[in-house]
């Protein structure tokens, strides 16, 4: 069933909640959720998103929180989504997926990717019915944003739970683990505590302490989520009684996460502060995981194959020639390049580095090491500002074109080492991460500096902003790269 059978109708699940929790007119929806987007500035991401925490409340109350989460991913190119939800108004027990083709949004139609669905049915923790999600609002309210950040080119993998046990989120958790990959994204959704009569919780009475209180229970959650321990999630759920959808979906994937992502942000709200209502409280939240290493087995870190390196080097060439020989000085590059052609590993958020040289002599040199644009544009930007740069003497001259040759170097993925010793110097690059600092060296570097293991990361350390023993500290991460060199 990897394809829908074109000789009938396809099933469609149509919105539900468009005109209520957010906007009805595609038109006003496409502009909420592009105001919101735009509204945050996005912290510098080192390494690529693979994982998002994100609540699904009206856009009214948790628009905001949502899209502190989602603007992290705006301009990523995925294959497949995988949302996970809560059931709020069904019972039943494990995982439900929809017997559907698409998901629909008053901004189009999404489809579903059936071929993981027939995998994962197969598992006894799945089951296959439409009727626990023609309501549920818990992923229909991500959609809009995940449209609007990452275009139509994806397919999701809609999962509600229900009545999940300590052996269900581990088997689930493995069922899943082999479909996300580097191409893939990982969303869970979930608000943190429902406080107040209007939702059966009362723990303590309303007054001028209940909104230190209430985050007080929700920091429990977030501690045991940032420490990547399920099974004190879940028993922390038990012994306070909290009352948070948040909690099966965050220990699904922790079990599926198990450590090998970096949290780097959070943002929280609540209902209460929003609406001035302390007597009934809903608390929102949202999360950003990078991955240093795949989630799933086996991935490759997204190497260049096939007629990916020829195309990004024509690419450079023809920004090489439009800057330089052409004279032009700004390149629209829809009007320039047929972007829709470009494989996935080309629109993939990568680092990048571009060499201009000429007679073998450095002419031009600039990149970028943390993923913060789909690799085509790194390089192109990069090709335009090493044609323009002053690091070898003088700008590129026009009639120096033809004597340049051009030399990319594409990074991979960042993996976390377990020890410093385990870093090959020379042969891979060296980023190290500790709260918001962050900093790098290509591998040549450390080479061409004539230092050893420790005084590249003691220098490395300073340069990031820290101590020069900043990369000894538990809370710093120790991360590797390689590069991919595309010549002519």
């Amino acid at each position: 069933m990897s394809d829908v059978n074109i000789n009938r109708k396809p099933k469609i699940r149509p919105a539900t909640i468009a005109g209520i929790w957010y906007p009805k007119d595609p038109i006003d929806l496409a502009e909420k959720v592009d105001g919101l987007l735009d509204s945050i500035t996005p912290d510098k991401i080192p390494m690529p998103v693979q994982a998002l925490l994100v609540p699904h409340a009206g856009y009214d109350f948790s628009g905001k929180i949502m899209a502190e989460a989602f603007r992290h991913i705006k301009g990523y190119a995925f294959k497949r989504v995988v949302v996970i939800a809560p059931a709020i108004d069904h019972n039943f027990h494990g995982l439900c997926l929809p017997s559907v083709d698409k998901f629909q949004t008053p901004l189009g139609e999404i489809n579903v990717d059936h071929e993981v669905l027939d995998e994962l049915t197969k598992y006894s923790q799945f089951q296959n019915s439409s009727a626990p999600h023609e309501r549920e609002h818990g992923i229909e309210i991500l959609l809009p944003f995940l449209q609007q950040t990452l275009g139509n080119n994806w397919k999701i993998v809609p999962i509600l739970t229900s009545g999940m046990g300590k052996q269900d989120f581990t088997d689930a958790a493995n069922a899943i683990k082999p479909f996300l990959g580097g191409e893939d994204l990982l969303v869970v959704s979930g608000d943190l505590t429902h406080y107040g009569p209007d939702h059966g919780f009362v723990p303590f009475p309303a007054d001028d302490k209940t909104e230190e209180k209430i985050k007080e229970l929700d920091k429990g959650v977030v501690d045991h989520i940032m420490s990547w321990d399920p099974n004190g999630l879940a028993k922390y759920s038990i012994d306070t009684k909290i009352k948070a959808s948040i909690l099966a979906p965050a220990i699904l994937m922790l079990n599926m996460l198990n450590g090998q992502c970096v949290p780097f942000h959070f943002r929280y709200d609540t209902s209460s502060k929003i609406a001035n209502n302390p007597e009934n409280s809903i608390s929102y939240c949202s999360g950003v995981f990078m991955g240093p290493v795949p989630i799933s087995e086996g991935d490759d870190n997204r190497d260049l194959k096939g007629m990916a390196l020829p195309t990004l080097h024509k690419i450079a060439m023809r920004t090489l020639k439009l800057v330089v020989q052409d004279e032009v000085t700004e390149i629209n590059i829809d009007a320039t390049f047929n972007t829709s052609q470009f494989t996935l590993s080309m629109r993939q958020k990568r680092g990048a580095f571009v060499l201009l040289s000429k007679n073998k002599q450095p002419r031009g040199y600039f990149g970028k090491l943390t993923p913060e644009l789909p690799l085509f544009e790194t390089v192109i930007d990069s090709t335009i500002k090493a044609s323009r740069s002053h690091a070898f003497s003088t700008p590129v001259a026009t009639d120096e074109f033809h004597m340049l040759k051009i030399q990319i170097q594409v990074l991979s993925s960042l993996s976390l080492v377990e020890s410093h010793y385990d870093i090959e110097l020379g042969r891979q690059g060296i980023a190290i991460e500790k709260g918001n600092k962050f900093g790098a060296y290509l591998p040549n570097y450390p080479i061409d500096k004539g230092w050893n293991l420790e005084e590249t990361l003691n220098n490395l350390a300073s340069k990031s902003g820290m101590a020069p023993n900043g990369w000894q500290q538990p809370d710093c991460h120790i991360m590797v790269f390689t590069t991919q060199t595309v010549d002519e």
